[in-house]
């Protein structure tokens, strides 16, 4: 519960920065990985940069999870062969 509750502050914290929190000069960050917030100062002037890596950084979030996905996909089909190589294994073994 409070890792999903963790992932939904970390978005709604890059909405805030893309947008109307572009030009604070503080910005606070929940980093992945960790239930800790760390505060940043920002140069003033800056927020068009800020709103262009904020951006960034939710789309790698997002292909990082495709990444997960399709790995554990793979993950998981890989078993699902082994356990019948290991059963036609056993079957061909009993029947000589």
């Amino acid at each position: 519960m409070v890792r999903v509750q963790a992932g939904r502050l970390r978005t709604k914290l890059a909405e805030y920065y893309a947008s109307e929190g572009a030009d604070d000069q503080i910005m606070v960050e929940f980093p992945k990985g960790t239930y800790a917030s760390r505060s940043t100062r920002v140069p003033t002037g800056r927020g068009e940069a800020m709103r262009l890596l904020l951006m960034r950084r939710q789309q790698l979030e997002v292909s990082d999870r495709d990444t997960r996905s399709g790995i554990f996909t793979i993950v998981a089909l890989s078993v699902v062969l082994a356990s019948v190589v290991a059963v036609a294994t056993t079957f061909i073994s009993l029947n000589k």
